[in-house]
């Protein structure tokens, strides 16, 4: 019994550290996405709009 208990512990935190790494993922993709965008709109509003 005990035994069943751990592996189902481990299989549980395995899932649980799959979503943190897809979470992480995901906010740092967020994050880069925005950055981006910040550093287009300073562009944009101090340079204009030369890409058309």
């Amino acid at each position: 019994m005990d035994n069943e208990l751990i592996k189902n512990d481990n299989e549980i935190n395995n899932i649980f550290n799959n979503i943190k790494e897809l979470v992480i993922s995901s906010r740092n993709k967020v994050y880069s996405t925005v950055n981006t965008e910040m550093i287009s709109l300073y562009w944009k509003s101090n340079y204009g709009n030369t890409t058309g």
